[in-house]
């Protein structure tokens, strides 16, 4: 079994560090929108927060608990369009981190 050339892996994490510095400024500025499956309401993230919430005004004269599952399925929406966009963002960091522990297996 040869050694690991720990030089290379310091400066592979090294990159690894500033990479995932960079996602998370980029995570912290964008927005990120869902809406309820009618679209009846919108919502707004930024840095994973909730920022925004527009209900259609013809949604308010809906039951209040269909109201808000209209809000929790926006809130939802937006929340696995953050997610999809953080995985794009970072896969390509998790496979070198996995590549490194490989490395020293």
């Amino acid at each position: 079994m040869t050694m690991p050339d720990f030089r290379q892996m310091t400066e592979q994490m090294k990159k690894l560090t500033v990479d995932l510095e960079r996602v998370r400024e980029e995570f912290e500025s964008i927005e990120v929108h869902g809406s309820s499956p009618g679209g009846r309401v919108r919502v707004t993230m930024r840095a994973g927060k909730l920022d925004a919430l527009w209900i259609d005004p013809a949604a308010m004269e809906q039951a209040p608990t269909r109201l808000a599952e209209e809000i929790l399925g926006a809130v939802r929406d937006c929340e696995a369009n953050s997610t999809q966009m953080l995985g794009r963002s970072t896969g390509p960091m998790t496979e070198a981190m996995e590549k490194l522990i490989g490395e020293l297996g």
